[in-house]
């Protein structure tokens, strides 16, 4: 076969492509028995050829079209995770310490309210740790903090001891 056929043939299989029909291939011995003649099983290489051919092109036009949804389906994941991604919450962090810590030993509870340098726009979390303790070594340890009436703007923090404790001192960070 020349190559002005194949070329032929491509254009046909082309034009089938584009109007999203499949066309129709007939070996050239279609008169004769021949049932071995299907789907290019036959000895008849040139149409075999030609069935290929246009079949191979169909099916790289099914997963090109598959091919192309995924692609839509990504770019519209992409889209939305940018607009999800453009409307987060801004992080942000203040830090600071309060207590005391003197001796003679101070008087417990100490309560104090902590407001913010900024307000959040909304509640935010806030987390503590006890940095320093200071108390007499004759009685049991003793001690109480705790973080309340969080808010926006600010919150209280209180720490305590109770019981026999003598504690001079005590903060958190």
């Amino acid at each position: 076969m020349n190559i002005t056929i194949y070329i032929l043939l491509l254009a046909v299989a082309a034009a089938s492509s584009i109007s999203g029909q499949s066309p129709r291939v007939t070996p050239k011995n279609e008169g004769q028995n021949n049932a071995s003649c299907v789907r290019g099983t036959c000895s008849c290489s040139e149409s075999c050829l030609t069935w290929n051919i246009v079949e191979q092109l169909f099916t790289e036009k099914s997963k090109r079209v598959e091919m192309e949804n995924t692609i839509k389906d990504m770019k519209s994941a992409i889209s939305a995770l940018e607009t999800q991604m453009s409307t987060e919450k801004k992080f942000r962090c203040e830090a600071g310490q309060l207590g005391k810590h003197v001796k003679p030993a101070p008087s417990w509870p100490l309560s104090q309210t902590i407001t913010f340098k900024t307000a959040f726009q909304e509640k935010p979390i806030v987390t503590y740790g006890l940095y320093l303790l200071d108390a007499a070594y004759t009685a049991n340890l003793r001690v109480f903090t705790e973080a309340t009436n969080v808010t926006n703007t600010g919150f209280q923090v209180k720490l305590n001891t109770w019981a026999d404790r003598t504690m001079f001192g005590a903060r958190v960070s």
